[in-house]
């Protein structure tokens, strides 16, 4: 069942990669890194749990990742890119959009697996903790989308 919903949340972040074009998948990935750091960081942003009425702190913390990347995506998508948000516009090359859809979709999966509980990890298939919980994995889905947005540059004729 995992890895159906892991194969979900790719073709998921590749649907999106094709909606909103290769700057704005730039700037999801982005917002997934500045998310991430924010809840990590500020450990009394959990304290919004009890507010929330939400009674389980993995649920929460994965609901607030979202939420928190949803808004920096929608606040920096325009001053970055200098355009407003338009779906299934044309930018920038298939390689580079499913490139950066896949690096997106294991970034956000990669996350979303350190909020939940050893307990919760442990009910996990070898080959989803293979290839996101193992250290190697973790370290790659962390650095691999800085890489890519530092080494994968866009045509000057696009």
């Amino acid at each position: 069942m995992d890895v159906v919903l892991v194969l979900a949340a790719f073709l998921a972040m590749l649907f999106f990669g094709f909606a909103v074009g290769r700057k704005r998948l730039i700037v999801a990935i982005l917002s997934a890194y500045l998310a991430r750091v924010i809840l990590e960081a500020s450990p009394s942003l959990l304290g919004l749990q009890k507010v929330s009425g939400l009674k389980d702190e993995t649920l929460f913390s994965i609901v607030l990742f979202g939420l928190v990347a949803i808004a920096l995506f929608l606040l920096m998508g325009r001053s970055m890119t200098g355009t407003p948000l338009r779906f299934f516009r044309r930018d920038g090359s298939t390689i580079h959009i499913v490139v950066f859809s896949v690096l997106l979709a294991g970034l956000a999966v990669n996350t979303v697996l350190r909020f939940w509980t050893s307990e919760q990890l442990s009910v996990l298939t070898p080959a989803v903790r293979q290839w996101f919980l193992a250290e190697p994995a973790r370290l790659a889905w962390t650095v691999l989308p800085i890489a890519a947005i530092a080494f994968l540059r866009r045509r000057h004729n696009e």
